[in-house]
């Protein structure tokens, strides 16, 4: 194959993933309307202003994601199907909680003695910081974020930023996401799923990328991970602090 193929191939990737995430709306739209027969279709479904909150929401996620996510063919997958579970895992919950709203027939009782619109706006700061933490990693990792467990050809362990205090802070911001959007919609059930689906995604995502790195990097991450937590900033092992930022 000569070089200008390559070149191709890669475009050709390229696009191939710029149409993704082009439609990836449509497709979420769809979805979500489907979730919205029973009660009438999406246009009924709109008539309720917390599913309007939520898709505006979602959409502000999905315009954020679109912006960081990188494609290189020189990366080598590693990702053993963890994406898709892990779409499946946090979506699941979201479509529960769309129906729940649409039809008005929640199938598991509000959450007690809690005021519904504390339960709205603590979802909305829930899931901001969600994604305020995950924008923060995707920007710290620059072209090296990707949708998938890709090791790239010059990838270098990344330990400032938010990875001084957590190894994945982008999945600790998805954390707050599968909890916050349930709330937002004010579904139980949703909260339920999202954090039993998504949440044990999420553990295997994490198991994948750390067995990736691993393989990479060796006794760099080996130490990197003992001084850092995996998701959340405290306690940290054996007490250590986080290193100096990088000069």
């Amino acid at each position: 194959m000569s070089g200008a193929d390559v070149q191709l191939t890669d475009k050709g990737r390229d696009a191939v993933r710029r149409a993704r995430m082009l439609f990836l709306p449509l497709r979420v739209l769809v979805v979500i309307g489907l979730a919205s027969l029973p009660a009438g279709g999406l246009n009924a479904a709109l008539g309720h202003e917390r599913l309007r909150i939520f898709l505006a929401a979602l959409a502000v996620m999905i315009a954020l994601e679109r912006t960081g996510i990188t494609a290189d063919p020189s990366a080598r997958s590693r990702d053993r199907a963890s994406k898709i579970l892990l779409v499946v895992g946090s979506f699941l919950g979201f479509l529960i909680g769309v129906r729940e709203v649409a039809t008005g027939r929640p199938l598991l009782p509000a959450l007690p003695l809690v005021d519904d619109g504390l339960v709205l706006a603590a979802g909305l700061v829930t899931w901001g910081a969600g994604l305020a933490v995950r924008q923060w990693a995707m920007r710290t990792l620059g072209r090296f974020f990707t949708d998938r467990v890709r090791i790239f050809t010059d990838h270098r362990l990344i330990t400032e930023g938010p990875y001084r205090w957590v190894r994945h802070p982008s999945y600790a911001g998805l954390a707050l996401v599968l909890a916050g959007a349930p709330l937002v919609l004010g579904s139980t059930l949703a909260l339920v799923i999202s954090v039993v689906a998504g949440g044990s995604a999420l553990a295997f995502r994490v198991r994948v990328e750390e067995a990736a790195l691993r393989a990479a990097f060796g006794d760099q991450y080996t130490r990197y991970a003992q001084r850092t937590p995996a998701l959340l900033p405290w306690p940290r092992p054996d007490g250590a602090a986080p290193p100096p930022p990088a000069p």
